[in-house]
């Protein structure tokens, strides 16, 4: 029976995997549009960009946005500000600056923007707040957090429980020694 059933689930993910859509049936369907988001320097599962195929005149997904099948990337000590729509010539070629980088035109805006044409989306990056706290013996020493921004450039909220320390507890505006309960100058 065992043998039987596996036989069975094989023959039917080799069916499975004839419906796979290719390219062509893609733009056969419509889907004629092509739109490259370039992570510039960000990741999402080790990949540096992905490309997506969409309707002419559509609104494209917004990453990390609640309805949006794409994630937001990731960059160590970085925030993502915005997206902008790659500079390109007459050809429809990327311009690039003289480090060899797309150069953005414009801001895209996912509520109103539509592809019209093949596009090439640059995530442009704010760099995190750091915040330093110093503590301890004369302050000497220090616990560095990285805060986050919004997409307006504040700073995001940050907690005490990011500037957890061994053997010290967060008190307000200052650490308390947990063996002295001290202030601790």
């Amino acid at each position: 029976i065992i043998t039987v059933l596996s036989a069975l689930c094989l023959f039917g993910l080799v069916g499975c995997g004839q419906d796979a859509l290719t390219e062509s049936d893609l733009i056969k369907m419509g889907y004629k549009i092509v739109v490259i988001y370039d992570y510039q320097g960000g990741k999402i599962d080790d990949k540096d960009s992905i490309k997506i195929r969409v309707k002419e005149n559509s609104k494209l997904p917004e990453p990390g946005a609640e309805n949006s099948d794409i994630a937001l990337p990731v960059r160590k000590g970085y925030s993502v500000k915005n997206f902008c729509v790659a500079k390109t010539d007459d050809a429809g070629n990327l311009v690039l600056d003289e480090n060899n980088n797309p150069i953005p035109d414009r801001v895209w805006d996912f509520a109103n923007d539509t592809a019209s044409e093949n596009i090439t989306l640059l995530t442009q990056w704010w760099e995190n707040y750091r915040m330093v706290l110093h503590f301890g013996d004369g302050y000497a020493q220090t616990k560095t957090v990285s805060v986050p921004r919004e997409k307006d450039g504040t700073p995001t909220v940050v907690y005490t429980s990011a500037f957890k320390e061994e053997g010290y507890t967060f008190f307000g505006d200052y650490y308390l020694d947990i063996e002295e309960t001290t202030k601790i100058d």
